[in-house]
């Protein structure tokens, strides 16, 4: 629910995975942000995968650095893709961050005025109409947020 005493902050944090879902989403934010006069706080949040057996034992031998750079390599084109038509753009944040896409997210944007996520992005099962990080932040956010589909 929005509290409409709420002060504006001007930032606009959105969850960017590198997915296609992703990209549309930040494109979508750096609008918006244009629009109100705002910063866009770009984030990919990542994590190691969870597996058993034999694979574990090659994620185990990942290291935190060679993770994190990937990851940054992720955001990094993702935001050059979203800025590519782009003539007067907000100030875009980047951050990298392990842990829970959507826990993460959220506390990101506990006093952001606004929340943007791609309807889908890499992970979950392809049937779903909403992926699991969009359904987490709808639900639980406690700034306006927007769910953006291409």
């Amino acid at each position: 629910m929005t509290n409409s005493l709420r002060k504006e902050t001007g930032l606009v944090v959105v969850g960017v995975d590198g997915s296609e879902e992703s990209i549309v989403a930040l494109k979508w934010a750096i609008e918006e942000a244009r629009i109100r006069g705002a910063r866009v706080r770009a984030m990919n949040v990542w994590n190691y995968p969870v597996g058993y057996g034999i694979e574990m034992a090659a994620i185990s031998a990942l290291d935190v650095e060679t993770v994190e750079k990937s990851a940054r390599g992720v955001l990094d084109h993702s935001v050059e893709a979203a800025l590519l038509d782009v003539d007067e753009a907000p100030q875009v944040e980047r951050v990298t961050r392990q842990g829970s896409p959507s826990k993460e997210l959220l506390a990101e944007a506990k006093d952001a005025d606004m929340l943007v996520v791609g309807k889908r992005g890499h992970g979950g099962f392809l049937g779903l109409v909403l992926g699991s990080v969009a359904n987490q932040v709808v639900h639980h956010a406690t700034c306006p947020t927007v769910v953006v589909s291409r």
